[in-house]
Parts: structure tokens; sequence; C-alpha cells
């Protein structure tokens, strides 16, 4: 967009700095070899969720499916959490052991 919007004054600009007329046909190839090696460069994301977005499910089957994955998922990253606090707690008690005062 800020290329597309910058053409016609970056093409003058060529233009008048070069004396050269054909200064903005050189500057729309080399955009245009530009926005190719972006198009083969760039992912397909066709009929695929976005990251972040809300998944989305052609019929019910499938959008048990993805319920069912999304809440393993959860249920593992408790699970982690569950963990992590167990050795925090482990942690504070080893410190708290060391030191007779703290209770």
């Amino acid at each position: 967009m800020l290329i597309a919007g910058a053409t016609p004054t970056a093409a003058a600009w060529l233009v008048e700095v070069t004396n050269n007329l054909y200064m903005p046909a050189y500057y729309l190839m080399v955009i245009a070899v530009i926005g190719m090696i972006t198009a083969i460069v760039m992912k397909e994301t066709a009929n695929k969720p976005l990251r972040g977005a809300t998944p989305a499910a052609s019929d019910r089957a499938e959008s048990k499916e993805i319920l069912l994955e999304h809440y393993d998922n959860i249920e593992h990253k408790i699970e982690a959490v569950d963990e992590e606090i167990a050795a925090l707690q482990k942690r504070r008690q080893s410190l708290i052991d060391q030191h007779p005062k703290l209770d």
C-alpha cells in the first residue's frame, strides 16, 4: 500500500533526477519482481485458520473434534502449571526449612 501510494511521486522524482523517461518502467519492474518473490515465498493459507483466529468447522463432527482437541490442550497446560506450582512449593519449603524463624 505504501509503495502503490508513493509510485507516482517516485516515478516523477526518478524522471526528474535521471532525465530518463523509462525510469518509471524500471521502477515498476523492480516492484513487480519484489511482488513475485513475495508471492512465491509466502505460504498458502487457503482453507486453513490463520494464527490466532478462531477455528472454523464445516460440520458438527468436526466442531466436536476441534473442541476435544482444544480441551485436551487446556488440560495439558493445567497439568504443566500444577507441576510448576508443586515444584515452587517444594522450593519454598526448602527455603523455609533453612530459616527456622519463618513458618
